[in-house]
């Protein structure tokens, strides 16, 4: 914008600030340290479904079966995305328990889990596999409170980075340069 308007440019946090006051609740920026911030409609979700039902019914029952997981998926990714938390603030330790980890992990995303999950009382699992999902789903916009918790305390515990860096391969904890 600046090489066409030159000084008359709005500055980004300008422009943002404009969006969010228009569009209100039905926009989304999403902040990526080093890159162009990414601007989403709540509406997704709408499109996606839109999409569903707008596809070719000619298909098999396996296909139909990956298409409505795929369907479901999609949905579930908009929930994620539409997540608000930065990754400037950490949760503290107050902040981590039962209660906020469940609610930290979208409704779509706790159905799905319950339903994969047979016990009746699942909720650490769901809490800590949604957790996960979602911190792989955005690993550098945000933080899940499980994720740095369990790094922090194992960083303490063992003090040991191989340790923590082998977790980390399987995308189980943060990075141990971000302790």
């Amino acid at each position: 914008m600046e090489d066409i308007c030159g000084d008359k440019a709005y500055s980004v946090v300008h422009m943002k600030k404009r969006l969010q006051t228009y569009f209100g609740s039905d926009i989304i920026i999403t902040e990526v340290n080093g890159k162009p911030n990414i601007v989403t409609f709540r509406r997704t979700a709408s499109s996606i479904l839109n999409e569903f039902y707008r596809r070719p019914s000619s298909k098999s029952p396996e296909e139909e079966k990956l298409s409505m997981i795929e369907t479901a998926a999609k949905l579930i990714k908009a929930d994620i995305m539409s997540l608000k938390d930065s990754k400037a603030v950490y949760p503290s330790s107050v902040d981590i328990n039962s209660e906020q980890n469940i609610t930290f992990v979208p409704d779509s995303l706790q159905t799905l889990l319950r339903a994969l999950f047979s016990q009746n009382d699942s909720s650490v699992k769901v809490a800590s596999v949604g957790q996960a999902i979602i911190q792989a789903s955005r690993p550098r916009t945000l933080i899940a409170p499980l994720q740095i918790a369990l790094s922090v305390q194992m960083h303490h515990h063992f003090g040991s980075r191989f340790l923590s860096d082998t977790f980390l391969m399987h995308h189980d904890l943060i990075a141990n340069k971000r302790l």
